[in-house]
């Protein structure tokens, strides 16, 4: 039972600067895609 608090502690400590990690990253790949996506779109006009 102690193990798995333990595990428990520890998965929390390390998902939390993951997820964190995870939407930063994604907010950064959406804003890159909608810069290229967008400005690709303005020179075929």
């Amino acid at each position: 039972m102690l193990g798995m608090c333990q595990r428990l502690e520890l998965t929390a400590t390390l998902t939390g600067p993951l997820v964190e990690f995870t939407w930063l990253f994604q907010r950064l790949f959406k804003n890159i895609y909608q810069e290229f996506f967008l400005r690709d779109q303005r020179h075929r006009t």
